[in-house]
């Protein structure tokens, strides 16, 4: 995740501004938004400015959406999640240490850069996938400390067999930074992908284009996706992206969770959770992941802001946040980085701190979300948005 903050969107609000291995165990709470529990949160949010208590209320109440439908083949298809499956993905991305490009394409970060997205291509063309399905975005850029690098987005296309110019993007960066191997990230993000491609190579073509995205370059400026997004073809029907970022590491202790808004009620206190942030054209995709989770992992504690996730300080830090910036529906799905894991952007960021449990739980819940939109229509809820020729990219 990259490191960059909104600290004027806290001062806005607070103004009243308009706008495994071994794994720790787990605490068997259920899923983090009962009624009860929104109605109390509701009650406290009323001690806030008018403003701020609506969009906040509202979003709470958003999070409590019904259960999708139980359908046995999707259901069939989140049992064959592989914790497994995910942890060795993720194993393999580590072991040539920290995927972080320079500009001399001999030096170790460039070498292990270009064997995961290597491993990546292969990986998805031994699952089924056809070479003529995956592409490379390559783009060159400067960062903002100077360096000149030439780097490449992974795309897979599993293009529909009905309705093709319907699409839904899974989005996770596949870079890390310097000096860190980037277990939780990204790998965790790049290996849910995988794997949810995984099985939609076993259960067949959708009806609806579903398009795999592994980006370049979001440590060093969310470059990867916004080099993507110049990328898409214009006039199609993109029904949103569900992009990943760190949803590998969970706590149960006590006090393991800190909030990016001391003033937020809503952020429990135990790391146990994953956060669901959405715009307001991606809220939809946010109640079909919850409704998703609720029907096929009830187990799954998810927290979510469903279409005021860009209030929250910090919500600009990840591959979603170019998607709102252009009008696009987007939800993030995150285990909330440094206001968690300890080994956020260090050199022990590595497989064995991770909980597979967790891990496995976010990617089913994400499966049976992509599985429901792509062979049952969504639930009704995505919203799409034709695309356009973006023609002001900001590269750095």
């Amino acid at each position: 995740m990259f490191t960059f903050q909104l600290g004027h969107l806290q001062e806005n609000l607070e103004a009243g501004a308009e706008k495994q291995t071994a794994a720790p165990p787990r605490s068997l709470a259920v899923r983090s938004m009962p009624m009860a529990r929104a109605c109390l949160i509701i009650y406290n949010l009323s001690m806030l400015n008018t403003r701020v208590f609506l969009l906040l209320a509202a979003s709470t109440l958003a999070a409590c959406q019904s259960s999708a439908p139980l359908r046995e083949d999707i259901a069939a298809h989140v049992q064959m999640v592989s914790a497994e499956r995910l942890m060795t993905s993720v194993e393999t991305l580590c072991e040539n240490g920290p995927r972080h490009p320079m500009p001399d394409a001999d030096a170790p970060g460039s070498i292990a850069s270009q064997k995961a997205v290597t491993w990546v291509a292969d990986t998805l063309v031994a699952q089924g996938w056809p070479e003529t399905s995956i592409t490379r975005e390559r783009f060159e850029h400067t960062r903002r400390n100077g360096e000149r690098v030439w780097v490449a987005n992974l795309v897979l296309e599993a293009t529909g067999n009905q309705t093709p110019n319907e699409t839904l993007e899974l989005v996770a960066h596949w870079d890390s930074v310097a000096g860190a191997p980037g277990a939780d990230d990204n790998a965790t993000g790049v290996a849910a992908l995988i794997e949810i491609a995984r099985l939609m190579a076993v259960a067949g073509p959708a009806p609806r284009t579903v398009r795999f995205v592994f980006v370049a370059e979001e440590e060093t400026g969310l470059n990867g996706s916004i080099h993507h997004l110049t990328q898409l073809k214009v006039g199609e029907n993109l029904h949103g992206a569900l992009v990943f970022d760190m949803i590998g590491y969970a706590s149960s202790d006590d006090d393991s969770q800190t909030s990016p808004a001391p003033w937020l009620p809503l952020m429990p206190s135990t790391g146990d959770f994953v956060i669901l942030l959405g715009n307001w054209t991606g809220s939809g995709l946010c109640d079909l992941y919850d409704a998703c989770a609720a029907t096929y992992v009830p187990e799954l504690n998810i927290t979510g802001f469903h279409f005021i996730g860009g209030i929250l300080p910090d919500a600009d830090r990840s591959d979603h946040w170019f998607y709102w910036e252009n009008g696009f529906g987007a939800a993030f799905l995150s285990d909330t980085a440094n206001f968690r894991n300890p080994h956020y952007h260090k050199s022990t960021d590595q497989p064995a701190s991770l909980d597979p449990t967790f891990f496995r739980e976010v990617t089913q819940a994400a499966l049976a979300t992509v599985f429901e939109w792509a062979y049952h229509g969504g639930h009704g809820w995505t919203t799409a948005v034709e695309t356009f020729a973006i023609t002001n990219p900001n590269l750095k």
